[in-house]
């Protein structure tokens, strides 16, 4: 599913203006119906893109999960490494060089 975009004004402008202004004959009425054109069109790609939307968001939900639960093993494994492996702790000695 693609984003949608909104047709140019052009077309609301000039085509179907044209082909209002052949069959209706108030210019009331064309108006009404090239508003409710550009509204119509506006309704049908905001949901669109409100789908869009969502499915992006859980998949991207989705990732951060899996890298989330991804990364639980690597704690493990160095969480046990620490624990078993013997550190040397070496005692530092402050020496005073004599003049």
């Amino acid at each position: 599913m693609d984003v949608a975009y909104l047709d140019p004004p052009h077309k609301y402008y000039v085509d179907l203006r044209i082909e209002y202004e052949k069959n209706y004959d108030s210019k009331d009425q064309r108006e009404q119906l090239l508003k409710a054109s550009y509204v119509n069109e506006m309704e049908t790609a905001i949901l669109n893109n409100e789908e869009v939307l969502r499915r992006k968001s859980t998949y991207y939900l989705n990732a951060l999960m899996i890298a989330l639960i991804s990364v639980l093993p690597y704690h493990v494994c160095i969480g046990f490494h620490l624990n078993t492996s013997e550190v040397q702790v070496q005692k530092v000695k402050i020496v005073h060089p004599t003049k």
